[in-house]
C-alpha cells in the first residue's frame, strides 16, 4: 500500500523455505500464514516496549522502531535519555520467562547467592510466555556490580524463586481449568492466576493486588467451602454490585434464577476453585 515501508531479510542458504512471513509496524505484528499473534505493551516508568508472542512459531520478541527482534530468554540494551531528563542512557532488560512465571525480580548474584534483589513485579502473559520489562543500571556494571552476576528470577507465588533458565515441572492443570500463569476474564475484566503460600490458586488484578483469595493465615477452609466477592461497576454508592461466587473443589451454585455470565475453574497444587460470575442486577 502507498506509504507503507517493506523490509526484506534474506538468507544465503540455498533451498531455504521460510516457515512464515511476518509483517509489522511499531505496534503490531501480522503473520502471512495466519498464525495467531499476541502483543502486549510492557512499561517501566517512561520506557515502554511492544512485546509479541507467536506460539505456533515458538517465537517471542519485541518491536523497536523499524525493527523486530527475537528474545530467547534475556535481552539487555541501552536506551538514550533525552536531554531534558539529564542525558545518558537507561539499561533496559526484557525477559522471556515460562508461562507459570507470574512474578519476576532483578537480582545480583555472587555465585549462587542473591546479594541484591529488586521489588517484585507482575509479569504479562504474551502468547505462551510470561514477559517482563526492567529499566535500571544493574546490568551496566559499575563499582558495586562489576564482580557480580546479573539475572532475572521468577516465581508463581512471590515466595519461591527460580532462575530464568530453570523450568520446574509445573502443577498440571486438568482439562477445562486454568492453572498458574494463565488468565481468566470475569464480567469483562481480566485477572492473572497465581498461587498463594498455601498452594491454592488466587486471582490478581492488573496492578498485582489480590482480587480473590480462598486462604487466610491458617490456610484454606476445610470441607466444602465457598463464598462471594462483590464489587461495584461504578463509583456511586447506590449502584448494583457485580459478584463472583467461588467454591473449593466444586462448582458454585448461586441459585436457580441467577444469570451466570462467566464460569471457570482455576487450579493450584492444593486444589481447584470453581468460579461463577454474576453481573449486577441479575
Amino acid at each position: 500500500m502507498a506509504g507503507e515501508r517493506l523490509s526484506l531479510w534474506a538468507t544465503d542458504h540455498p533451498g531455504y523455505d521460510p516457515e512464515d512471513v511476518l509483517f509489522f509496524d511499531g505496534r503490531s505484528v501480522r503473520s502471512a500464514a495466519g498464525s495467531p499473534v499476541d502483543t502486549r505493551v510492557l512499561r517501566d516508568g517512561r520506557v515502554e516496549v511492544t512485546a509479541f508472542g507467536i506460539p505456533a512459531l515458538d517465537l517471542a520478541g519485541y518491536l523497536e522502531g523499524q525493527g523486530l527482534y527475537a528474545v530467547d530468554t534475556l535481552t539487555v540494551s541501552g536506551v538514550d535519555r533525552p536531554w531534558w531528563r539529564g542525558g545518558g542512557f537507561d539499561v533496559v532488560t526484557l525477559a522471556r520467562l515460562p508461562h507459570e512465571a507470574v512474578f519476576a525480580r532483578e537480582v545480583l548474584v555472587d555465585g549462587s547467592e542473591v546479594v541484591r534483589a529488586s521489588e517484585t513485579r507482575l509479569t504479562a502473559l504474551v502468547g505462551d510466555w510470561s514477559m517482563v520489562l526492567f529499566v535500571s543500571d544493574w546490568a551496566g556494571g559499575g563499582p558495586e556490580s562489576q564482580d557480580l552476576g546479573y539475572d532475572v528470577e521468577w516465581s508463581t507465588d512471590g515466595l519461591t524463586w527460580h532462575d530464568r533458565a530453570q523450568t520446574p515441572t509445573p502443577h498440571p492443570a486438568a482439562e477445562g481449568t486454568v492453572g498458574p500463569g494463565g488468565e481468566v476474564t470475569l464480567l469483562g475484566d481480566t485477572y492473572r492466576v497465581a498461587v498463594d503460600d498455601h498452594g491454592w490458586p488466587e486471582l490478581l488484578e492488573a496492578d498485582g493486588t489480590v482480587f480473590l483469595r480462598v486462604s487466610d493465615a491458617e490456610g484454606a477452609p476445610s470441607g466444602d467451602s465457598g463464598g462471594t466477592v462483590m464489587w461495584r461497576e461504578h463509583w456511586w454508592p447506590w449502584s448494583d454490585r457485580n459478584e463472583v461466587h467461588f467454591r473449593l473443589d466444586g462448582r458454585p451454585e448461586p441459585g436457580p434464577d441467577v444469570d451466570i455470565q462467566d464460569a471457570v475453574t482455576i487450579s493450584g497444587p492444593a486444589g481447584e476453585v470453581g468460579l461463577a460470575a454474576v453481573p449486577a442486577g441479575s
